[in-house]
């Protein structure tokens, strides 16, 4: 009996075994490792989507195209530059024939007419006269015994002026200093008749004659002396005084002279009565109340006056002007 139960066993043990031994051929697992190639493409796949990339490369390259913008900026310089073109030529613009005639002339006032025809006539013309300084739009006027100087304004024919104050000095009677200052500022235009320059008022009312000085140096003393009694000697000043005040220049050069100038000096006398006589020591000659002399650009200059009065006293002054006064008037 146990031999019989030992050999069941011994069956029970081989055939065990033997289900042991057909379950190692466990390789057939191995089978779905073979299919991970799948996931392998799967992976590859997405590897793909990448190297399409390169349209957001292209895209990008797009913003290289905005150089075109600057093209606008360039264009931009056109306008830009035609404005001074038109500036320079407008400054470069030559001076109107009229403006020409009207400076560089010392006038002399001839007669006045108002609209009723009345006339008042000059006897003595060189005792009123009027000069244009081109440079810088002044004016210088001598009204008898009396100076102003101020500006003016010429614009095609119209003209106007508007001048400083006067000087104070008693003129003799009769004197039309006055009535020449208030006609000047009725002025309103200006022609040429010939060589006479016609100053128009407003509102038609009348207009003033001038014509051109023959000498403005010579004409003026010509008439000055006669007024000083002949046989009063000069003695020293006591009361009479002066300045010889810088009111003006305007640029002369020549081909000898590239950097010349000719200033214009105003008389101012006082402390004593007039008539006066002035005198440019220094080139030994009678002058104006209004006088120019020349002088060169950058330059200053000392000049030696003197002005004699009615009763005989005459002083002398020594005046230095530097040259940086000269850039006031327009000389630079």
């Amino acid at each position: 009996m146990k031999r019989v139960m030992l050999f069941v066993m011994l069956v029970v043990v081989m055939v065990l075994s033997a289900g042991c031994g057909a379950s190692t051929p466990a390789p057939a697992p191995q089978a779905p490792a073979t299919q991970a190639p799948a996931p392998t493409v799967a992976a590859a796949q997405p590897t793909a989507a990448p190297t399409q990339a390169p349209a957001p490369t292209a895209a990008a390259a797009q913003p290289t195209a905005v150089p075109q913008p600057t093209a606008a900026p360039t264009q931009a310089l056109e306008p830009t530059t035609a404005p001074p073109t038109a500036v320079a030529t407008a400054t470069n613009a030559p001076m109107p024939d009229s403006m020409l005639k009207l400076v560089g002339t010392t006038w002399q006032w001839a007669k006045s007419t108002d609209s009723s025809g009345k006339e008042t006539k000059v006897n003595q013309p060189d005792k009123y006269t009027l000069q244009f300084f081109s440079a810088d739009g002044k004016v210088a006027v001598k009204a008898d015994c009396n100076t102003a100087s101020g500006s003016f304004t010429a614009d095609g024919h119209n003209l106007t002026f508007s001048l400083g104050p006067l000087t104070l000095a008693a003129c003799p009677a009769g004197s039309l200093s006055d009535q020449f200052i208030k006609e000047l500022g009725e002025a309103q235009s200006y022609l040429f008749d010939g060589d006479n320059l016609i100053v128009d008022w407003k509102l038609d009312s009348g207009s003033m004659r001038f014509a051109k000085a023959g000498s403005a140096a010579s004409a003026p003393t010509a008439t000055a002396k006669p007024r000083v009694v002949p046989t009063m000697a000069a003695k020293p000043a006591t009361t009479l005084d002066f300045i010889a005040d810088l009111v003006g220049c305007r640029l002369a050069p020549t081909k000898e002279k590239p950097g010349g100038i000719v200033l214009l000096f105003r008389f101012e006398p006082k402390g004593a009565a007039g008539p006066y006589r002035y005198f440019d020591v220094d080139a030994g000659k009678e002058v104006t109340v209004l006088y120019e002399r020349p002088a060169s650009l950058g330059s200053g200059v000392i000049v030696t006056w003197a002005v004699q009065s009615a009763d005989g006293q005459r002083r002398e002054k020594k005046s230095d002007y530097a040259a940086s006064l000269f850039a006031k008037f327009g000389c630079q």
